[in-house]
């Protein structure tokens, strides 16, 4: 190109082109466009990124290098460019971004929702001391046995490796009483809450509450209510948990 044309926006025939011309969202001025910087300061411009927007929202990528063209006498008459397309090359490198971003938010939630079925079991492994009554015995058992059952299904979801990649969380729906999942959620929060000196008041009604549910997502529901309320709610302070039909 001579110094004076400009093919990103206009033709041979001068006409219009018709797309525009985009660096991080704005619009690029023509004589910033590589092969004019090239011209206009007789420096060489290497892989600058172009999106190219066209009026229909398609969108292409381009990586440009441009270098000055000079005459005899050492004065600039114009630049050669090279444009590369490198459209799907960015998508792919956007679909790794947002599985890499997938993978991290995933490990952040499991690792949260792990620490919750930690608390009871160690709670419960304090309990079996040699001179511990046998009706504690039984509860700390039963409390080790449905928390590492929690556990297990958090791991089971770890190990599936392409739900990360799908962003999907499988849900296993069954008929559950609200209370029920109410009464174990608490038991993985009692320890914290009795180490902050809360008082928890639950209110619910005397008969069952029925849900078609997964129980690890519904306990993880409850579990995340009552960690938060645990952790903002004052030393000494009270806590209710009030489960309810809706109508």
């Amino acid at each position: 190109l001579a110094p004076e044309q400009n093919a990103s926006y206009t033709g041979p025939g001068h006409e219009a082109i018709p797309y525009r011309c985009m660096r991080e969202g704005h619009e690029v001025p023509g004589e910033d466009l590589p092969m004019q910087v090239a011209s206009r300061t007789g420096r060489d411009v290497h892989d600058a990124e172009l999106d190219l927007v066209f009026a229909d929202g398609a969108v292409r990528t381009l990586i440009i290098s441009a270098a000055p063209l000079f005459d005899a006498h050492g004065a600039v008459r114009g630049a050669i460019g090279t444009h590369v397309d490198v459209t799907a090359l960015k998508g792919a490198q956007r679909a790794l971004e947002q599985a890499d971003r997938q993978k991290d938010e995933f490990l952040a939630t499991l690792a949260h929702e792990l620490r919750n079925p930690m608390a009871p079991i160690r709670y419960a492994t304090a309990m079996l001391r040699a001179d511990v009554p046998a009706p504690l015995l039984a509860q700390a058992r039963q409390t080790i046995e449905r928390q590492s059952a929690q556990m297990a299904r958090l791991l089971d979801d770890l190990l599936d490796m392409s739900r990360i990649t799908r962003n999907v969380i499988e849900l296993r729906r069954e008929r559950h009483d609200l209370r029920e999942l109410a009464r174990e959620a608490i038991e993985a929060a009692q320890p914290a809450i009795e180490a902050a000196d809360h008082q928890l008041a639950t209110l619910q009604p005397g008969e069952p509450l029925w849900v078609d549910g997964d129980a690890t997502r519904l306990l993880q529901v409850i579990g995340n209510l009552l960690s938060n309320a645990t952790k903002y709610t004052r030393p000494g302070g009270r806590i209710e948990l009030q489960l309810e039909r809706g109508e």
